[in-house]
């Protein structure tokens, strides 16, 4: 068995425009890989203190093992954030950056498409990132994000946006990450984690991630949960993968 403590990234700045402009935030140019406003960065702060808490102490933090973070500059810099706390300490967990743990779905959404790896790498010096394959995110799609930004969650309906956008939505046509990631595939995903995170030989490891993630890994669906920005959730990993709170 693992023992998993798992945040939701502090809050950022589309999670503050999604109040004034609605669902039309995620598909803002200026909210391309979206960071954290001042609230988020204080947030980041607390949750490792609390965490250092809830383990007993400075002294306990050093039960870490690993810290594994989506590759998501949200993400990214909770993580940063959360890390302080074990400067000075002669062990620091190593921080492993993994292009599986963004959230759900991948290939739209401004806030959802991440810098080149090498910018990444310069800014995060020291952290791993074997886990992002590609230098520059071919996993988003800018013509999936314009299509669907205008037609919502009907793909149905992306067809009568724009010609030149449709033969995205077919896949004999089109390559699998141009199309939109399915309920299912983003299931197979969070599997392949679990097995990521299973076969790492830390026994203890932080995971800081988004909300979607955290859904489908405790409740088995994307939508299916509330997870607070900077809130800590103990979990427990099982050899068959499974997942209990606690």
């Amino acid at each position: 068995m693992k023992t998993l403590y798992c945040i939701r990234h502090g809050r950022a700045r589309h999670n503050e425009d999604a109040e004034v402009y609605g669902r039309e935030a995620y598909y803002r140019v200026e909210n391309v890989d979206s960071g954290l406003v001042a609230k988020g960065i204080e947030q980041a702060q607390a949750v490792g203190a609390s965490l250092s808490a809830h383990l007993g102490g400075d002294t306990k933090m050093a039960t870490v093992d690993a810290v594994f973070t989506s590759s998501l500059s949200r993400a990214l810099d909770t993580t940063k954030y959360l890390m302080a706390g074990f400067d000075g300490r002669e062990r620091v967990p190593d921080v492993h950056v993994v292009d599986i743990l963004r959230g759900f779905p991948f290939g739209s959404f401004m806030m959802a498409k991440r810098q080149p790896r090498q910018v990444l790498q310069e800014r995060y010096e020291g952290w791993n990132f074997d886990g992002v394959r590609d230098e520059e995110d071919i996993l988003w799609n800018s013509k999936l994000n314009r299509a669907e930004g205008a037609a919502g969650d009907d793909y149905s309906q992306v067809v009568k946006v724009d010609a030149e956008y449709a033969p995205i939505l077919d896949p004999a046509v089109a390559a699998p990450r141009q199309l939109p990631e399915t309920t299912d595939a983003f299931r197979a995903r969070v599997r392949e984690l679990k097995q990521l995170l299973w076969d790492h030989p830390a026994r203890t490891m932080i995971v800081v991630a988004h909300d979607d993630i955290f859904c489908m890994l405790f409740n088995d669906h994307p939508d299916n949960g509330d997870f607070k920005n900077c809130h800590f959730y103990p979990a427990c990993l099982h050899a068959d993968l499974s997942v209990t709170r606690g």
